[in-house]
């Protein structure tokens, strides 16, 4: 799918280029190539993750949290293998090394790496709720698709305070507004470093267009779990922005029609879904 605003021009990719893009770190290669055998092992995806005791504490962490609605606690990485799935515990791996490889900064955003771990939750949440398309994709679109203002943020040192002087605009698309200022947006960010750890096609597709989901959400010619991890992106975003008390939230009073209208769902419908999924997150942090 390519959509005119979005697309990539030879000078954008230049500068994208300067930015200095990191390739997957080893533990990812590593899972992704024991996951594109035609049967991967427990034993051997359990002996990478395990060999970063910091980030199998944090995989443990993440699928007891209360939005995963498991039934029971899970101890070890084998179990949460063998109940989740390798191709999920394996998404949950990449959004912790990603924070681990692109770290703080004085120019991130507030509560960046909170927002992205919480909506990642949310998504997989959303999915049990409302698609049949992959649960673990969901989750990893979630961590990711904002991924490029971590990036911007390494360069630019003004860049926390023009998000916090344009996240919430009421007449434009935050990436309209990065072009302007930088020359390049996080979205187009994001789709390099997603191309570049190996992400699948589709979720690259959505981290490009994530602010265009009206026009990505009405193409008769999409592709439709693509179009419907969208949808639930921009409720997942929407959630969580009302969880750190932005109201009123601006990019959903322009995108809600075309959310609800494409997963057929009454507003009245969403607003439980959204009080119970808040709820469910406040139980996360406590």
């Amino acid at each position: 799918m390519s959509m005119s605003s979005s697309r990539i021009s030879d000078d954008s990719e230049a500068i994208l280029k300067d930015l200095k893009i990191p390739p997957a770190p080893d533990i990812i290669l590593q899972l992704q190539q024991e996951l594109r055998e035609e049967a991967p092992s427990l034993d051997a995806i359990g002996d990478i993750i395990q060999k970063d005791a910091a980030i199998s504490g944090l995989v443990l962490k993440t699928v007891n949290s209360p939005l995963f609605g498991l039934r029971a606690t899970i101890q070890s990485i084998p179990q949460a293998i063998m109940l989740l799935g390798f191709s999920y515990v394996g998404n949950i791996v990449q959004g912790l090394v990603l924070r681990q490889t692109l770290g703080q900064g004085d120019a991130l955003p507030p509560r960046f790496w909170e927002s992205s771990s919480n909506r990642a939750l949310l998504m997989a949440a959303l999915s049990t709720h409302l698609l049949d398309c992959s649960a673990d994709q969901a989750y990893l679109l979630g961590l990711f698709h904002d991924v490029g203002q971590a990036m911007i943020a390494q360069r630019q040192s003004d860049y926390a305070d023009f998000i916090a002087a344009n996240d919430n605009d009421p007449d434009h698309a935050l990436t309209r507004l990065e072009d302007d200022f930088y020359n390049f947006n996080h979205a187009s960010v994001g789709f390099y470093l997603a191309r570049n750890w190996g992400l699948p096609e589709g979720i690259r597709n959505i981290i490009l267009h994530h602010h265009q989901s009206s026009e990505f959400l009405e193409r008769d010619d999409g592709d439709d779990c693509e179009q419907a991890m969208m949808a639930i992106l921009k409720m997942a975003e929407h959630i969580e922005r009302g969880h750190a008390g932005i109201d009123p939230d601006h990019e959903w009073a322009r995108e809600q029609e075309a959310v609800l209208g494409y997963l057929g769902m009454s507003e009245v419908d969403f607003e439980d879904l959204r009080v119970d999924l808040l709820d469910r997150l406040m139980l996360e942090l406590n």
